[in-house]
């Protein structure tokens, strides 16, 4: 078992881990988020309070997401062969392949119904990872259902949804909030 120190603003706390991964994903070019990813008891991601748009839909969908990339990324980091992985990695393309279109159209309606100034930036974001999403899913068929790609998927998807939460909605809800506060 590993033990690491994570620095805080308050102070230092103590974890101890199995495995320790540590993503710096550069989400624009002035701001870094660096985010530590614990896998222990079965969790690699986990929902915060401070994820929250406000927007009850899109905020029970972003659950949803995590939860469903959560159990994705647990299943290929089990101990196993990879024929007895196969199926939930089919489900979860399957599952991701649809609800992300489902996730995205909401969010970006909420975006126009507020008249969100970032919009066209922020779709985007959505087209590209929809379009990726379905590139892994057909590669993935077309090449015989290989897990190096796989593998490459879940960490990228991982990454993306953490940050694209964190660096990308939360603006939509700073937006709202500096919206108010000028009415």
């Amino acid at each position: 078992m590993q033990e690491y120190i994570k620095q805080t603003k308050t102070g230092s706390r103590k974890y101890k881990s199995f495995v320790r991964a540590d993503f710096l994903v550069e989400m624009t070019g002035r701001v870094c988020y660096h985010i530590d990813i614990i896998f222990k008891k079965e969790i690699v991601m986990i929902w915060k309070d401070k994820y929250r748009l406000g927007v009850a839909e899109i905020d029970k969908q972003h659950m949803e997401l995590f939860r469903r990339v959560n159990d994705f990324v647990v299943t290929l980091r089990s101990k196993g062969s990879w024929q007895e992985k196969v199926d939930k990695v089919n489900d979860t393309l399957q599952f991701m392949q649809e609800y992300v279109v489902i996730h995205f159209k909401a969010e970006e309606a909420y975006q126009l119904k507020i008249g969100y100034t970032g919009y066209e930036h922020h779709k985007k974001l959505h087209d590209d990872m929809v379009a990726y999403v379905t590139e892994v899913a057909e590669e993935y068929e077309r090449e015989g259902y290989k897990e190096e790609l796989i593998q490459r998927f879940a960490g990228k998807l991982l990454a993306w949804l953490i940050n694209h939460v964190v660096a990308e909605d939360l603006k939509i809800a700073q937006y709202t909030i500096h919206k108010e506060e000028q009415k």
